[in-house]
């Protein structure tokens, strides 16, 4: 943190917080004042001074924790690089970082599936989904935590790897991993004409408002929309569960600005 940071010190110390819970990188504090003066704790935070010595001492510590270092970090460039690398971005978080590689939670890929769409596929079961649909056959996938961590470029090469499956993003629900699913999805499509079909509890009018969702969306040819529903439940539907879920063709829809529904044809 260049400049003076010190001037908001508890917009630090949250930062510092959740760099030190998420395991997040290196960092380090960098004032323009004497690091060790008890005059400079007080200026950034005034009732320091009428604080208990044990008191000064934690907030003292909080601003140390990330680098043990309060003050210019005198560290070679090569080095503070190398500590970044061993402190990887904590793969909960799914985000790009410099030093680090995307992640996505992941329940399980299957390959050579038929289930998921038409033909061969290769099915990459997302962890975590909001909805929670009663009657849900994958209930297990719903919390985030309980997923693999698995690098996007391991998705993106297994998937490639099969010349022939297309691709089938479920779960869980892809799109409550954004971000990652884009960046997995780009990669397929700049790479092979594999097909992408998506399942999803979102509705697309409501996916197209969401910027990060929809950025998906740009890539997905064939989306399945919207919650299961235990009432609606009806066994001769292809590829959905019950009959308020849509088969959407999503670039059509795009391009029309309205829903497009996509329409199986088994001898294409």
């Amino acid at each position: 943190m260049d400049g003076d940071a010190t001037h908001n010190p508890e917009a630090i110390m949250r930062v510092v917080d959740m760099m030190d819970k998420y395991n997040i990188g290196y960092g380090s504090v960098k004032p323009n004042r004497k690091p060790l003066s008890g005059l400079w704790l007080r200026e950034l935070h005034p009732e320091s001074g009428s604080l208990p010595e044990m008191r000064r001492k934690t907030l003292w510590d909080k601003l140390q924790r990330i680098t043990r270092l309060l003050g210019r970090n005198h560290r070679p460039l090569e080095q503070r690089q190398a500590i970044r690398v061993e402190r990887p971005c904590h793969p909960q978080l799914i985000f790009n970082c410099q030093f680090s590689i995307t992640m996505l939670s992941i329940i399980d890929i299957i390959e050579d599936t038929t289930v998921d769409g038409p033909g061969f596929r290769t099915a990459i079961y997302a962890a975590g989904c909001p909805n929670k649909c009663p009657g849900c056959h994958n209930p297990e996938s719903w919390d985030i935590h309980k997923g693999k961590k698995v690098r996007t470029e391991e998705i993106v090469e297994k998937v490639l790897a099969d010349e022939f499956a297309n691709v089938t993003f479920s779960g869980g629900d892809p799109m409550f991993q954004p971000e990652g699913f884009t960046e997995v999805a780009k990669a397929i499509k700049e790479k092979s004409q594999k097909t992408i079909w998506c399942y999803t509890g979102y509705k697309f009018e409501d996916l197209i408002k969401n910027p990060a969702q929809a950025a998906l969306l740009s890539y997905i040819d064939v989306l399945v929309d919207g919650r299961y529903k235990q009432t609606l439940r009806d066994e001769s539907l292809l590829f959905r569960g019950s009959s308020n879920q849509r088969l959407i063709d999503v670039q059509a829809s795009l391009n029309k600005k309205e829903i497009v529904k996509y329409k199986y044809d088994p001898f294409i």
